[in-house]
């Protein structure tokens, strides 16, 4: 894996529930059909990892996405455990029956800490 892949704190991986995973988004035309599959975290690759579904619309404007890391790792089969050799992380865009019907752009994917209150 891309040394980038490594850059996911093992205690992401071990207490999803106090992480989040984070990108920017910008729609030029509506986010309105098919599926974006996320892989992050996984040792092995896994196609039907996490989905992110539309509607999405941010009307021109870049803007940030939070899903909670439990919320992502929920979906994968095997569960993500810690490697020191880094993560199978990738996007599979348009990979859903149907048109993919979307102009959007992706960017600063990143596994952050829930801030405490």
């Amino acid at each position: 894996m891309p040394v980038h892949s490594k850059n996911i704190p093992d205690e992401a991986i071990l207490k999803p529930e106090n992480y989040y995973l984070k990108f920017e988004v910008n729609t030029l035309t509506p986010y309105n059909g098919n599926v974006v599959k996320i892989n992050v975290g996984l040792t092995a690759e896994d196609n039907n990892g996490y989905k992110w579904q539309p509607p999405y619309d941010t009307k021109g404007k870049w803007q940030t996405v939070a899903i909670p890391l439990t919320e992502v790792f929920a979906e994968y089969t095997p569960k993500p455990s810690v490697s020191a050799s880094g993560y199978w992380t990738r996007l599979l865009i348009g990979h859903a029956p149907g048109d993919w019907d979307a102009d959007i752009a992706f960017d600063n994917f990143r596994v952050v800490p829930k801030l405490s209150k």
